[in-house]
């Protein structure tokens, strides 16, 4: 992980990472630490007024930022396009034992773009527990589909916080003031 002090280094290095993820979809190579860093750096340059940490510097490490000003902990998850839907894995441990208090969602398109961002509060999280299971790697997932409708059909397994980010995305994009 990164930890840049001087912010020209900082925004020079997330320009290449942006770079680095669109040239990697576009030839078809796997990216998925180069893209969850890239994820983790626009978020700290996002709330860069609360004086973000990431990498092996920052006081608190059960995160991926921690914004030292608020003592606030920032759980940074990215996800390429599927067909018509996101998806981002948690490890059980992570919201069970209260690793953040805020989690971002960063929705990539095919070609390495930032398309969508959902900012949600570890209550959200809490309050419903993720109950979407992957047997293999013992994750749980949340899904945002961009075919939802009212009648659409869901399984017994979907959480609240799933139902609620689906059918009221607003509630949870863009919304960086959550973060206070």
């Amino acid at each position: 992980m990164l930890c840049i002090v001087k912010s020209s280094d900082f925004k020079e290095s997330l320009k290449i990472l942006k770079r680095l993820v669109t040239l990697m979809e576009k030839n078809d190579f796997g990216n998925g630490n180069v893209r969850a860093k890239y994820a983790e750096m626009y978020v700290a340059d996002k709330l860069r007024k609360y004086n973000p940490q990431i990498g092996y510097e920052r006081d608190v490490t059960n995160s991926d930022i921690y914004l030292s000003d608020m003592k606030k902990r920032i759980e940074v998850k990215s996800s390429i396009f599927k067909e018509d839907y996101w998806d981002w894995a948690f490890s059980p441990k992570q919201i069970k034992n209260e690793k953040f208090d805020y989690c971002v969602l960063i929705g990539f398109n095919d070609k390495g773009i930032i398309k969508k961002i959902f900012v949600m509060t570890y209550e959200e999280l809490e309050k419903h527990p993720l109950l979407r299971e992957n047997g293999q790697q013992n994750n749980t997932y949340i899904m945002y589909s961009t075919k939802y409708s009212e009648s659409s059909e869901y399984s017994e397994g979907d959480s609240k916080v799933e139902l609620d980010l689906n059918k009221y995305p607003e509630k949870f994009e863009n919304r960086w003031d959550k973060i206070k």
